[in-house]
């Protein structure tokens, strides 16, 4: 059983959970929470045959990687290679700015088919680069539909320059066809045969994009036909779950036959061979390219050559991602233990449990995802890497930015109960009698509830942010703040997203099974105030005379000394306080014992610029 887990309420969250439900079953849905899915009998012999799954269009959103790119310098460091790649091709879009700068969904142009596919083959890449940073290689490669490029990149077929050629030639000529009338529709739970009999005397107007499961395809085509389509199976057939594909556009269908399409893209892309490169220096990674690469245009592995002719059937025929996982499945030299898909959020983890169920394969691989729309992408990496079998941890703990100092030894056991929060950077004052303490007990109320923001403020605030998540359009919109905020639209998503707005605006946890308890927005309010005057009232608290004397003594031993009792970190921060100071011109960290609530923090001035 693994934890991730960015605070103490977190982590007691999570534990109570896992010691209260009955069975493993019961629990999976916690979030950070995870369950081993494999036992050693059934995985022995195994050492991580994992099948790396490249998605195609229709997963992105406006801040997929955002989380990433702020907190991990690999993932960070790719995106920026590959904006610097694209930006040589062209001025008019800066990948940068739709993945990081871009203020909100309204202003995002992510959904138009020239951005979102250059930038999830972006996402793609950061992800592929920081699984291998943890030790995590594949022994199989597939890609689907234009996720072939990032799939051919990774398994050595393409040099990172030839990639952006490709996605950016591929998407933009795709982008002609943009708003002419054409859409993708998602179908599942109809089988193939059903489907290719519904196209009968349409096969010029509606084709498949792909074909996803035995029972999962997606149309693609004219407008007008898939509406027809759409009504057609909401009327006979209503259990079968039907979505638009984000995306106005209709990719692999008759609609590629326009604007010239095939050509431009021929003649755009004739300088690129597509052949397994050897030349250690062009690939992205020599174990990747070690691993075997599956078409979905051909399903197979042998004889690949991703040249221009390969991506205009790439780009016209549909994505016989099934038959493709089937063969993946039955390779007898290679019994797949994991498939991960690479991707913003998991868009073909259905289709592939529904490709192990077809076959009743003996051996069940896990499937497992990278990321997930609008969930934590640090705590869903994370959660994903501890379900995989035979991790190399010790690699993985080394790619902690600490790790890569160097450091004495004999204080790397205080460096590493550093917490990891960010420095408060509040102005603080000189004070070296400790002259503050003796006036913290004076007119104490009156001082907390100045500082501590006006109820009715919270409840404008929180209905703000609420109305924001809930991603109304509709300037007239309103919420009732008496009103459970589940019975007005709340879900689990929005409410994880609601749980760090709180937390990073008030500094107080909210947990995510109380948000979904049927609470108002009144009660969120309520109970924001009373933690926030806790917090206070703790830390307005006077000191013992004990802790002055000790304190004085340490104070002392240097003529500048910076003293404050307000909070550094919040209650759900780790309790082992270290005080700072500098001894014969070396920095020493030294464990401070408080009591509960009292938070204090000394270190030399002299040396403050220098320390942050």
């Amino acid at each position: 059983m693994a934890f991730i887990f960015s605070n103490n309420e977190q982590l007691k969250d999570q534990l109570v959970a896992s010691r209260s439900a009955e069975n493993k079953n019961s629990i999976v849905s916690t979030p950070g929470t995870v369950f081993c899915q494999f036992n050693e009998q059934s995985t022995s012999g195994l050492n991580q045959n994992i099948c790396f799954v490249y998605c195609g269009t229709g997963p992105q959103w406006w801040k997929m990687g955002r989380e990433l790119y702020f907190s991990e310098p690999v993932f960070r460091e790719w995106i920026q290679k590959i904006s610097k790649e694209l930006q040589k091709l062209a001025n008019e879009w800066l990948l940068i700015d739709e993945l990081i700068n871009t203020s909100s969904e309204n202003s995002s142009k992510i959904n138009e088919t020239n951005i979102a596919q250059s930038a999830i083959f972006a996402v793609q890449i950061a992800l592929t680069a920081l699984w291998l940073s943890w030790g995590i290689y594949p022994k199989i490669i597939v890609g689907h539909s234009v996720g072939e490029v990032a799939a051919a990149y990774v398994g050595g077929y393409l040099t990172l320059s030839e990639a952006c050629k490709v996605i950016y030639q591929y998407s933009v000529l795709q982008h002609r066809n943009t708003r002419q009338g054409g859409r993708m529709l998602a179908v599942i739970g109809l089988a193939v045969a059903e489907a290719r009999a519904l196209l009968q005397g349409l096969e010029h107007r509606i084709s498949f994009a792909a074909i996803n499961s035995p029972t999962s395809v997606t149309f693609s085509g004219y407008e007008a036909e898939l509406e027809q389509l759409y009504q057609l199976l909401t009327e006979t057939r209503p259990e079968i779950f039907k979505t638009w594909i984000r995306l106005e556009n209709a990719l692999h269908s008759p609609l590629m036959d326009n604007f010239n399409i095939h050509e431009d893209l021929l003649t755009s892309l004739d300088q690129i061979s597509g052949v397994h490169l050897t030349n250690q220096n062009e690939i992205f990674d020599k174990d990747c390219a070690d691993a075997k690469l599956y078409s979905t245009v051909t399903s197979k592995c042998s004889d690949l050559c991703f040249s221009n002719t390969y991506w205009w059937e790439n780009l016209r025929s549909p994505a016989n991602f099934s038959h493709t996982i089937q063969t993946i499945l039955q390779d007898s030299d290679c019994t797949i233990q994991t498939f991960l898909e690479i991707s913003p959020h998991p868009v073909l983890v259905n289709s592939i449990q529904e490709c192990i169920d077809h076959l009743r394969c003996n051996r069940v691989p896990s499937i497992i995802w990278s990321l997930k729309r609008k969930e934590s992408e640090q705590q869903t990496i994370l959660s994903s890497l501890c379900r995989i079998q035979n991790v190399n941890w010790s690699k993985f703990w080394h790619t902690r930015t600490w790790a890569s100092v160097s450091i004495d030894q004999s204080i790397r056991f205080y460096l590493e109960r550093i917490p990891l929060y960010a420095f408060n950077n509040q102005v603080c004052y000189e004070d070296k009698t400790v002259a503050l303490i003796s006036t913290q007990s004076e007119n104490k109320f009156d001082k907390i509830s100045s500082n501590i923001t006006h109820i009715d403020t919270i409840i404008k605030e929180i209905y703000s942010t609420v109305l924001k998540l809930f991603n109304s359009s509709d300037s007239s919109a309103t919420l009732d703040i008496d009103k459970s905020l589940v019975a007005q639209g709340l879900d689990s998503l929005i409410a994880i997203s609601l749980t760090h707005s709180l937390s990073r605006r008030y500094s107080v946890h909210i947990s995510l099974v109380y948000l979904l308890q049927g609470i108002s927005i009144q009660d969120i309010a309520e109970k924001i105030y009373s933690q926030m005057l806790k917090q206070s009232e703790n830390s307005a608290s006077s000191i013992t005379r004990n802790e002055v004397s000790s304190l004085s003594k340490d104070a002392s031993q240097n003529n500048d000394t910076l003293i404050t009792s307000k909070p550094i970190k919040t209650e759900n921060d780790d309790q082992n306080n270290t005080i700072s100071t500098q001894e014969n011109n070396e920095l020493v960290w030294k464990p401070l014992n408080l009591s509960e609530g009292k938070q204090i923090v000394v270190t030399s001035l002299a040396n403050i610029k220098n320390f942050n």
